[in-house]
């Protein structure tokens, strides 16, 4: 799959009066499948922002490894920082699939078609323990579109398609971004009714927050 296949658009702001956002956004290929992830630091400030930008550090420093063993990874790794709240997600274009583990209080949502799915969700926090992990695997084909959120956006969204995926990152931030907390939203389609061919070129894309 040709990166410009997938549509991504980012959205964050920190809370009102801090410098740094504790949410973060990365999103990068491994051979033929490409990440998302959001981590939402405990907090606000440097600290949730340092372990926030640590986390998905981690998470892409393990490739060949599952979602669950990047979580297990990132947990151990963590555990002298303040812990983050995650999404992490793995896109299969050639099988047709996504699959989703988040853990604390993010936020994943499939649109496909008129339906919209919301994903399963652990308790517990990365870097402080968490709860035997559920893995949601379901179909993502072309025209699906997948948004995560940090729980710093209202919980109900108005999830009508945007004109690209940064137009609707950007307005769901706008809309939905709550006072008391940093925000994050992510946005994912895929746009092609091709099939996937080499992303080569397209690895380590990285979305970086600051």
């Amino acid at each position: 799959m040709p990166l410009e296949d997938l549509d991504i658009g980012s959205a964050w702001r920190p809370l009102p009066g801090q410098d740094m956002c504790g949410d973060a956004i990365g999103f990068w290929w491994e051979e033929q499948n490409f990440f998302l992830a959001l981590a939402d630091g405990l907090g606000h400030g440097p600290e949730a922002h340092h372990a926030a930008q640590m986390g998905l550090q981690c998470l892409q420093d393990q490739p060949g490894t599952s979602l669950s063993e990047r979580v297990t990874i990132c947990d151990e790794y963590l555990h002298k920082t303040r812990g983050i709240a995650l999404a992490l997600v793995l896109i299969e274009p050639r099988q047709s699939c996504l699959s989703f583990l988040g853990i604390g209080n993010v936020r994943g949502i499939i649109l496909q078609r008129k339906r919209s799915r919301h994903l399963v969700c652990g308790n517990g926090i990365i870097g402080g323990g968490f709860q035997p992990l559920f893995l949601d695997r379901i179909p993502f084909a072309p025209t699906n579109t997948l948004i995560l959120t940090s729980d710093g956006l209202a919980e109900r969204l108005d999830t009508r398609p945007g004109t690209n995926a940064q137009a609707e990152a950007d307005a769901l931030l706008a809309a939905f971004a709550i006072a008391r907390d940093d925000a994050a939203v992510l946005v994912c389609r895929w746009n092609s009714c091709q099939s996937p061919l080499d992303p080569s070129g397209s690895r380590g894309l990285w979305g970086d927050l600051q």
